[in-house]
């Protein structure tokens, strides 16, 4: 029998839902305390509740803390999925707070996306001559996809937590004070050429009317930020086949 199940009186509630706290009573196994996880008609999935010791892989397992649990903290089994009917509801304990709820559901959306990541992004064999070498391109693996799914999770589609955390370690990393992520090169550009008329900088700050030099072959948005900031742009070719500029 599971350690974690309070010898209480049962008291069955018809509003089972998504974290509720029951006791699982099936043919072939030991009264089990679980939480369900998905409501689908009449069939309920759900995930044992372990004692915090109890041994259980981390990657198969994720420890939550909430008023409900016995002792208050348990640790989830998620490597056994235990589908239950309604008949074999013996008894429902509790609900879990929404966040704990959250926590669940990410952890179950996560080992799926791992799952994925494992299988789409697997390593195929090099074959020079044969094999194909992009000039550019991205390196995902299952760590990249399970953070992105984290962050969709969210559902912030501006800067966030994430964004947020990146700024600082990068900081950290680099060893400067402070960093400010922006979403393209034209962004950088137009960031990086205000930050050169900061009166911070004093007498080496760019004025109003001051010449900026840059290439004839180039993006507008290369110019723009000149412009915007009352710069003078002063244009200059390029050589070739370097495509350097011809000063």
């Amino acid at each position: 029998m599971n350690p974690l199940h309070p010898s209480i009186e049962p008291r069955l509630s018809a509003d089972i839902k998504i974290g509720s706290v029951c006791v699982v009573n099936q043919k072939g196994m030991s009264p089990t305390l679980c939480i369900i996880a998905a409501v689908q008609a009449s069939e309920y999935e759900c995930y044992e509740l372990l004692a915090p010791l109890d041994g259980v892989s981390k990657s198969d397992s994720i420890s939550l803390e909430d008023a409900v649990f016995p002792n208050g903290l348990a640790t989830i089994d998620l490597g056994k999925t235990i589908v239950a009917g309604e008949l074999h509801i013996a008894s429902q304990q509790g609900q879990c707070s929404d966040s704990v709820i959250e926590q669940l559901l990410r952890a179950l959306v996560q080992r799926q996306v791992t799952r994925y990541s494992q299988h789409k992004f697997k390593a195929t064999p090099f074959i020079a001559g044969q094999s194909p070498v992009a000039v550019s391109g991205k390196v995902l693996g299952a760590a990249e996809v399970e953070y992105m799914v984290d962050a969709s999770l969210d559902a912030w589609l501006t800067t966030g937590r994430f964004n947020k955390q990146f700024e600082q370690q990068l900081a950290e990393f680099i060893g400067v004070k402070h960093v400010l992520s922006v979403n393209s090169g034209s962004s950088a550009n137009l960031l990086a050429l205000s930050a050169l008329t900061s009166p911070k900088l004093g007498e080496r700050a760019l004025q109003a009317g001051d010449e900026v030099i840059t290439v004839a072959a180039g993006f507008p948005t290369t110019v723009n930020p000149i412009l915007q900031n009352g710069l003078v742009p002063v244009f200059v070719d390029i050589t070739l086949p370097s495509y350097n500029i011809d000063v």
